[in-house]
């Protein structure tokens, strides 16, 4: 059961967002990888400590547009603080979560609100789960 849906199905606003902004810092380990997309990269913009530490900085602060996503990312955040909907004049397009539409706003160079991003995904994963 996906929670955000569940919240909103019983009256609650609900907002969702996803952070697709890449890294392409390469850990010091043999074969690796750039990193891409991390869990939790989000915290350092809505701190606005995506310039901290040399590590934040290699993994979220040094691209381009780094500051004004954790710009953008915190005034969403102030506006729910204070208003209960994270809408401020950037990220206008963004609606509350529901079943139907799954509104999920991207954040990445530039935002995005977009339906049921990884609705492919969520689908596979319900079936995948009713059939254990």
């Amino acid at each position: 059961m996906n929670f955000l849906a569940d919240h909103a199905r019983k009256g609650n606003n609900a907002w969702a967002c996803m952070v697709t902004r890449e890294c392409d810092w390469i850990p010091p380990l043999p074969g690796d990888r750039p990193l891409g997309a991390g869990y939790v990269i989000d915290l350092p913009f809505m701190f606005g400590s995506h310039h901290a530490t040399p590590e934040l900085a290699r993994l979220a602060g040094n691209a381009p547009g780094a500051d004004e996503l954790a710009e953008t990312n915190q005034d969403a955040y102030i506006a729910l603080i204070h208003t209960g909907r994270p809408v401020t004049a950037k990220p206008s397009a963004w609606q509350p979560y529901d079943q139907g539409r799954r509104c999920t706003m991207q954040l990445r160079p530039y935002l995005a609100a977009i339906d049921d991003p990884m609705g492919t995904e969520r689908r596979l994963m319900t079936e995948a789960l009713a059939r254990s």
